[in-house]
């Protein structure tokens, strides 16, 4: 049975998937199975007999490794680069102890592990960890700088929105002073100048106060000053104010019965029904406009309702954030702001706006507002 356990044994150690040699005390290779040296691209001749030191790239590493088996040391997954016979180079994890005969060194029990294609993966896991941090650290950069950029940016709005108030109400008032006293000396045509000034005016005005309220709200400066108002006047104010400026718009307005009033910012309330209305006559095509006041419970709401473009689904969410839109800016003016300012207001008094719309066949914006 000895012989055939020898056999056994032979063939498990030649055959085995791991490298396996010994080095004597000189560092010469004594023996070594197929798995060691194959892969390597050696020979048996070409490998066995040879110092150890000729194959390793590293010197360096190998003497460390012999000195500490020299002195009696046990070593673990010791990485080591290995000269393959073309020249290439492979990594090995190298197990390893050495066998004494009393304080004579025999050699060693080496077991090397190929770990080339492990060692790769590692490498280029660490290169785009490296490169990810260094995109995540320059976007961070970006967005510090954008954000820097952004509260310059709403510092300018805010000065230069006071600044152009002042000479434009001037120059507003003093135009709806002439057209107020204005005689027969003033031909049509001169009339009709001066209610373009006026019209064109009363645009900047509004320009330069929607500039105003994106600035105040981003920085968190608007602070209602709430009062009893009346929705239904309201909305009747803004609509005769619009019908004033576009003759030719066609908006009905239908009123629930009974009082809807409650404790709100007047003015900003105003501002958040001209933009819904506003945006009505913009994207309406020309159609008519429907307007509906009405009491649902316990809130007030307003819904504006057009036959226009309409908004595509994937776009309803976002035409209620800052500077965003359904469609080309070179299509229709604006900033882009007068949605997000409308939710701004419905929020901070405790309301909600929303819309209903598919594209092509109008939209109807709801607004609705606590009335306790």
């Amino acid at each position: 049975m000895a012989p055939e356990r020898d056999d056994r044994l032979k063939d498990f150690v030649e055959t085995a998937a791991i490298g396996l040699h010994w080095v004597g005390a000189d560092g010469t290779i004594l023996w070594a199975n197929p798995r060691d040296y194959e892969p390597l691209g050696y020979t048996e001749a070409e490998y066995i007999g040879h110092n150890i030191t000729e194959f390793h790239v590293d010197a360096l590493v190998i003497e460390d490794i012999l000195k500490r088996l020299g002195a009696g040391e046990r070593i673990h997954d010791y990485q080591a680069r290995l000269r393959c016979k073309d020249g290439s180079i492979r990594t090995v994890a190298i197990t390893s102890s050495v066998l004494f005969d009393g304080e004579q060194f025999v050699h060693t029990r080496c077991f090397t592990r190929d770990i080339t294609e492990q060692k790769e993966a590692e490498e280029k896991l660490a290169l785009t960890i490296q490169k990810l941090t260094a995109e995540v650290a320059r976007r961070e950069r970006v967005e510090d700088e954008l954000r820097r950029a952004n509260v310059m940016k709403d510092e300018f709005l805010a000065v230069a929105s006071h600044e152009l108030r002042t000479p434009l109400q001037t120059l507003k008032l003093a135009t709806e002073s002439v057209l107020a006293n204005s005689d027969a000396s003033f031909d049509d045509r001169t009339r009709r100048r001066l209610s373009t000034m006026d019209r064109q005016a009363n645009r900047l005005v509004h320009l330069v106060n929607t500039l105003l309220d994106v600035s105040q709200l981003t920085a968190g400066m608007v602070v209602l000053e709430r009062t009893a108002v009346d929705l239904a006047a309201l909305v009747r104010t803004v609509i005769d104010r619009v019908i004033s400026e576009v003759p030719d718009v066609d908006i009905k307005l239908r009123v629930a019965e009974g009082a809807l009033i409650g404790q709100w910012d007047s003015e900003r309330l105003e501002q958040a029904i001209s933009n819904l209305v506003g945006n009505a006559v913009k994207y309406g095509a020309g159609k008519p406009i429907e307007v509906h006041v009405m009491r649902v419970d316990d809130r007030a709401r307003l819904e504006v309702r057009d036959l226009g473009i309409g908004i595509a689904v994937a776009d309803q969410a976002r035409i209620f954030q800052r500077f965003e839109r359904a469609v080309p800016a070179t299509h229709y003016t604006g900033f882009g702001v007068g949605l997000w300012i409308v939710r701004q207001f419905a929020e901070a008094h405790g309301g909600t706006v929303g819309v209903v719309s598919e594209l092509g066949s109008g939209a109807t914006f709801i607004l609705e507002l606590p009335l306790t």
